[in-house]
């Protein structure tokens, strides 16, 4: 990408034609001062905001000749525009990608339309949930054939994992660690009842609940009331597709019938939203536990 000033005066050209069309513009919110910043127009749908960097996602267009239609992340610095824009906005501004890889900004930051209707901001794509945004309300079943929803657990901090009941080498590693941190956040009464462990299965087709609680039943020793503080949860294909990409999980069918997954753990504070997730089979249950503590206690982890 070689930053061209023809072009870069030409979007802007086309950038005041659509404002005078009626747009509504928010103001500079970027340094713009950086020479060998990349800078290009971008025009998208605001997927997700998150206010503990004032970031947000975008459903991008394509970009003539740069990058196909994309999800893209941007700050916005200044607080007063980014307060302004809301999920389901249309908006445009120029992008700006420091040289030196920080950052990516964006300026000028137009609204071009408004989305008002509840239910079509809920039809809105799903997106990889960033940092400090809050959790998307899905249903999802767990072994009791009970109807739960990560929302409903707010005022706890929650722990949320993917596996698939099959799988014979990654998962039970995976749900073993997990129940390690079941047990050491036992060690802290006040910490056990404000937390909340939660195993999402990638396979609905075959982990029902039943298949759920026996499988669940393995890393709890057998204690049933262990459910009450870890749950395994099962979902409609589409809802499992919107949680998981919630949670940058990405799996796929293999040719041989396995699930390939990522492996993936993720914090939700008490607030209902993300703190912080962990990726990889290389995690450690004690750095988890104790950011689970400091989630409970108000702490910074």
């Amino acid at each position: 990408m070689n930053y061209r000033p023809r072009l870069t005066a030409l979007l802007a050209g086309s950038l005041l034609l659509v404002c005078a069309a009626g747009c509504r513009r928010l103001g500079n919110s970027a340094d713009t001062s950086g020479l060998n910043a990349i800078r290009y127009h971008v025009q998208g749908v605001v997927l997700g905001k998150s206010p503990l960097n004032q970031e947000v996602t975008l459903e991008q267009a394509p970009v003539p000749k740069r990058m196909p239609a994309t999800s893209a992340v941007y700050r916005i610095s200044d607080s007063g525009l980014f307060r302004d824009l809301q999920t389901g906005d249309t908006v445009a501004g120029e992008a700006i990608l420091p040289a030196d890889g920080g950052e990516h900004e964006l300026d000028g930051v137009m609204i071009l339309s408004e989305l008002s209707n509840p239910r079509a901001r809920a039809a809105l794509p799903p997106h990889t949930l960033l940092e400090g945004e809050l959790v998307p309300s899905i249903p999802m079943v767990n072994e009791d054939r009970r109807e739960v929803e990560l929302t409903q657990f707010r005022g706890k901090a929650i722990l949320v994992t993917f596996v698939d009941t099959q799988c014979t080498e990654d998962c039970p590693i995976i749900t073993k660690l997990f129940g390690r941190v079941d047990h050491l956040l036992s060690q802290n009464p006040q910490v056990y009842q404000r937390s909340q462990l939660i195993t999402v299965s990638l396979d609905p087709a075959h982990d029902t609940p039943p298949v759920l609680r026996r499988y669940g039943l393995q890393y709890l020793h057998g204690n049933k009331s262990g459910f009450d503080h870890w749950e395994f949860v099962t979902l409609t294909p589409d809802n499992l597709h919107r949680l998981a990409t919630s949670f940058g999980v990405m799996y796929q069918a293999s040719r041989g019938g396995d699930i390939v997954h990522t492996i993936d753990v993720s914090l939700i504070g008490p607030n209902n939203t993300l703190i912080k997730s962990w990726e990889g089979d290389d995690w450690n249950p004690s750095v988890i536990a104790k950011a689970v503590d400091a989630a409970v206690l108000g702490q910074s982890s």
